[in-house]
């Protein structure tokens, strides 16, 4: 399932690049470019593959995770395998935990894989940061691509209103106005992991009236990215159907699947729970242009029962 914070943290990352690499201990003097992270021979999409240049070429493989998932390490193998397929360079892979709840006893830096009488047969090392254990004063030296990453960070609660009134200035010093709303939009999405949504309004106050959800990049390519999902899963069961018609209609069904998982994904990661009356009520409704609707307002309303009140429509 696609996440707000997804799209945030790949909006960030393309901000920045060179800020990031100082965050995973890469830093570099030489031309660094985005690489397509679309390893589509089988389906693989990495969060953010990073060419950095120089007579010695390398790919630093940026992975972001916000949730525990025990499959992450093989997926990072299986990621970092593909880059060095597909560029034949240098693969250094790093797993960027956003928050504690990301973290497992699997997550060492080294995936192995064993035969049936335990001798390893593959092993794949990668790095692991744990934005936590990080002072926010860190963020506020690397640059503005990472600066959001700053509230995630080790900070008193006490220091929060000084600390965005440093990012606010820094981000209107070295940023285009037309930048503002995505960058707003994008911080206050990862500030939702950590922090309740009326800490958020209280502390982005002053900033908020920046933020429009529907003129942002980084809730269209959420949306994207969900519609993207649906598609893929509706094929799949066209395919199953074996016939054109099943293909068709399995992608608008799964298009209408996906968005509502994102609405009650999204009412989830703000609100930490989702109520099963309101979840069964979402799952009714069948019109992906109402469900669109309902999810820029998920993104947005100030409680999960206001999602669906006439009266906000």
């Amino acid at each position: 399932m696609s996440f707000p914070f997804d799209a945030a943290s790949k909006f960030f990352l393309s901000l920045g690049l060179k800020d990031w690499l100082v965050l995973i201990g890469q830093p570099t003097d030489m031309d660094v470019e985005e690489v397509d992270s679309d390893l589509s021979t089988i389906s693989a999409a990495a969060d953010k593959l990073i060419r950095i240049g120089g007579p010695n070429p390398s790919i630093k493989h940026v992975e972001v995770q916000s949730s525990h998932d025990i499959d992450v390490p093989i997926r990072i193998c299986r990621y970092g395998v593909l880059a060095h397929y597909e560029t034949r360079l240098l693969i250094d892979s790093t797993l960027i935990l956003l928050r504690p709840q990301a973290n497992g006893p699997e997550l060492t830096g080294l995936y192995i894989a064993t035969s049936e009488d335990g001798t390893p047969y593959l092993q794949y090392r990668y790095r692991v940061i744990r934005l936590w254990e990080i002072p926010a004063q860190f963020f506020l030296d690397a640059g503005v691509g990472v600066l959001p990453l700053a509230p995630l960070g080790k900070i008193d609660n006490d220091d929060l209103p000084d600390l965005i009134r440093e990012v606010r200035i820094r981000v209107e010093r070295q940023l285009p106005p037309s930048s503002w709303n995505d960058y707003w939009t994008g911080m206050s999405v990862l500030m939702g992991l950590k922090f309740e949504p009326d800490e958020i309004q209280e502390l982005l106050k002053g900033i908020a009236n920046m933020i429009d959800l529907r003129d942002s990049s980084i809730v269209q390519m959420f949306i994207k990215e969900g519609r993207e999902e649906g598609r893929e899963e509706g094929r799949e069961e066209g395919r199953e159907e074996g016939r054109e018609e099943g293909r068709d209609e399995g992608v608008t069904v799964g298009e209408i699947q996906a968005t509502r998982k994102n609405i009650l994904g999204m009412i989830l990661h703000r609100f930490g729970v989702v109520d099963p009356k309101l979840k069964v009520r979402v799952e009714s409704i069948s019109d992906l242009a109402v469900l669109e609707k309902l999810l820029f307002r998920a993104a947005d309303v100030q409680s999960p029962e206001s999602l669906l009140d006439p009266k906000d429509h």
